[in-house]
């Protein structure tokens, strides 16, 4: 996505991680103490934009398309009880 693109992909990087850090402090029952799988999930969610038609295979299991990648992770974190 971000391919010889670094200064757009640092400013990725950093408005994501101010932008969730703005949100777990002004909203602190969501409890957001380690921001990683928010911002793991920031950059799926523009890598899945950016590759709407590529089929991707979650666990070898099933292959959904990239349009619909961030739906599937979140509805596995949800059986998982997450």
């Amino acid at each position: 996505v971000f391919q010889f693109k670094t200064a757009e992909f640092l400013y990725l990087w950093l408005f994501g991680a101010c932008t969730l850090l703005a949100v777990s402090l002004a909203l602190p029952g969501f409890q957001l103490i380690v921001l990683n799988g928010p911002f793991v999930f920031m950059l799926l969610y523009i890598w899945s934009k950016h590759y709407p038609t590529q089929s991707v295979s979650i666990m070898g299991l099933f292959q959904v398309q990239g349009f619909y990648l961030p739906w599937a992770f979140l509805m596995i974190n949800m059986v998982l009880g997450g």
